[in-house]
């Protein structure tokens, strides 16, 4: 969001305190994925799951963060908050106890006899791939959720 000194902070409800700022959007985006990544590998170390997405989860969700404004009474009058993806890079020993954790209380669910996989809804169609003319017909949701998955592709690519 833009702030009354006209410059940019980029926060995040799911870790509060967590925030970097800059006069340009992309550096505060760029500072908050270093503070989320001491943030993350802090909750790692206590042995937390911290809330984190997938590229699918979150291109699921996009739409409904994107209608939610987080209260800041230093906000610019007029402004909305922008909702990005941003990308938490962390060590390969953190990201190793990271899935370690997160899986233990799915093997304590876990029944002697595996579920059976459902096959994937056809009547809710792939548009991943989708191409300019299909593009044009999509939601504004399936949009932004289309934008938000090339965006996170994108980044992943980055050193």
């Amino acid at each position: 969001m833009q702030l009354e000194d006209g410059t940019y902070v980029v926060r995040s409800p799911e870790f509060p305190g967590c925030e970097a700022r800059s006069a340009h959007v992309e550096v505060a985006r760029e500072q908050f994925g270093d503070a989320l990544r001491e943030r993350l590998l802090e909750m790692v170390e206590a042995g937390e799951v911290p809330s984190l997405y997938s590229c699918e989860e979150l291109g699921a969700s996009f739409a409904g963060r994107c209608a939610v404004q987080i209260s800041a009474p230093d906000r610019l009058p007029g402004t909305f908050d922008r909702a990005i993806a941003v990308r938490a890079k962390l060590p390969p020993a953190a990201a190793e106890r990271l899935a370690t954790i997160r899986a233990a209380p799915q093997r304590e669910l876990q029944t002697s006899e595996p579920s059976p996989v459902e096959a994937t809804d056809p009547a809710v169609p792939d548009t991943s791939a989708a191409d300019d003319e299909t593009r044009g017909k999509l939601d504004p949701s399936a949009r932004l959720a289309l934008v938000a998955a090339r965006l996170a592709g994108r980044d992943r690519h980055v050193g």
